[in-house]
C-alpha cells in the first residue's frame, strides 16, 4: 500500500516544531519512530497534509535522574530505554514494558517513548485497509453509529495498545505537554480520555515533550505482565500491572 500525499516538515527544535503545529494544527501529524503512524497513513486511516518529524530533535532523546524522578524525553528510542541500567533495577515494571512492544529488530529500533504512549487506539474491525473497510457500514470511529467489537454499543469499543501506558500509570508518571507559549503536566493518566474515538486529551497544538517517573523507595518492587496471543508483534489486552 502507497501512503496518501502530504508535505514533509524537518523542524530543527522543539520551538520551531510547535511553530509548525500552532500553524497547521489538526492537519498536521507528529511522525516520531512512524511504527503506528506510516501503517494507519498506508491503511488511509490518517490523512494528514503535513508530517511534521521529530527526526533532528535531539534535546527530547534523554534519559536523566533530577529530584527523586527519572525524566525520559519522548523522542527517546524504545531501545536506550530498555538498556538503560536505572530503568532495568529500579522501574523493572517499565523495562518489561517496553521490552514487550512488537520485535526488537523492528520497534525498538525505530520505535519511540512518545509515540508509545500517543498511538491511537486499535481496533479489528477498523485498523484494516480502506477496501476492507469500504465492504461494511462505517462504525463509530469512522464517523458511523455501529461498533462492530460489542453489538449493540451506543459508542466506540476501540481500545488503547500502549505497553507502556499502563506500567507508567502504576508507577504514577507524569507528562509534559507543550504548546507555542504554554507548557502544562498532567498526570499520565490524564492524557487518555477513555473516549475510543478521541483517546488523547492532546491539543492539535501541543507536542508531549517528557515523562518524568517518581523512583521508588528502596524495597518497593514493580512487575508488567502482558496478555497476547502471539509473542511478538502483536497489541496487549488490556490488564492491570501490579506494584
Amino acid at each position: 500500500m502507497q501512503l496518501p500525499g502530504f508535505e514533509y516538515l524537518e523542524p530543527r527544535n522543539v520551538d520551531e516544531a510547535l511553530h509548525m503545529l500552532g500553524e497547521h494544527g489538526a492537519e498536521c501529524a507528529v511522525l516520531a519512530g512512524g511504527t503506528d503512524l506510516i501503517v494507519r497513513m498506508k491503511q488511509r486511516l490518517k490523512t494528514p497534509r503535513f508530517l511534521v518529524s521529530l527526526k533532528h530533535l535531539n534535546e527530547l532523546d534523554y534519559i536523566r535522574e533530577d529530584a527523586g524522578c527519572l525524566h525520559i524525553g519522548a523522542a527517546t528510542p524504545l531501545a536506550r530505554i530498555i538498556d538503560d541500567e536505572t530503568v532495568r533495577t529500579q522501574l523493572p515494571a517499565l523495562h518489561a514494558a517496553m521490552a514487550a512492544v512488537g520485535a526488537r529488530s523492528i520497534q525498538h529500533v525505530r520505535g519511540t517513548l512518545g509515540g508509545n504512549l500517543c498511538q491511537e487506539n486499535r481496533c479489528r474491525f477498523y485498523n484494516q485497509s480502506a477496501f476492507f473497510r469500504s465492504t461494511r457500514q462505517a462504525c463509530h470511529k469512522a464517523g458511523g453509529t455501529t461498533c462492530y467489537a460489542r453489538e449493540g454499543s451506543d459508542r466506540c469499543r476501540s481500545t488503547c495498545q500502549s505497553d507502556g501506558a499502563p506500567a507508567l500509570m502504576a508507577l504514577n508518571a507524569q507528562v509534559t505537554l507543550r504548546g507555542a507559549g504554554s507548557e502544562r503536566t498532567i498526570p499520565l493518566t490524564e492524557l487518555y480520555t477513555a473516549i475510543g474515538d478521541a483517546p488523547l486529551s492532546l491539543h492539535s497544538s501541543e507536542l508531549l515533550t517528557d515523562i518524568s517517573i517518581p523512583i521508588p523507595e528502596p524495597g518497593c518492587g514493580s512487575a508488567y505482565q502482558r496478555l497476547t496471543f502471539r509473542a511478538v508483534i502483536d497489541y496487549p489486552w488490556p490488564r492491570r500491572p501490579y506494584l
